[in-house]
């Protein structure tokens, strides 16, 4: 059995969540996201006082079932203006 973390890439200027994605970690989720965010041809890139990385629960593979996160609401994980590079 393995619990699967389920993450989003929330935008703000459409407030709108992206498609979302499991990881094995949340830190696995904000080094992939982080690796995006410092793309030099990604959109986080070129605007990131509009992305954010949420955690949105847990998927089980076993059970099949999603649970939410502690709390009951998407939990942010990190902004991408907090983690993009400047040159």
């Amino acid at each position: 059995m393995t619990v699967h973390i389920v993450v989003s890439v929330k935008d703000r200027a459409i407030d709108a969540y992206g498609r979302p994605f499991v990881v094995p970690t949340t830190g696995a989720a904000v080094r992939s996201f982080t690796d995006e965010v410092n793309r030099k041809e990604s959109e986080m890139n070129g605007h990131p006082e509009d992305y954010d990385l949420y955690e949105m629960g847990t998927f089980c593979d076993q059970t099949g079932t999603f649970l939410p996160p502690e709390g009951g609401v998407p939990r942010v994980l990190t902004r991408a203006q907090d983690i993009v590079i400047s040159e």
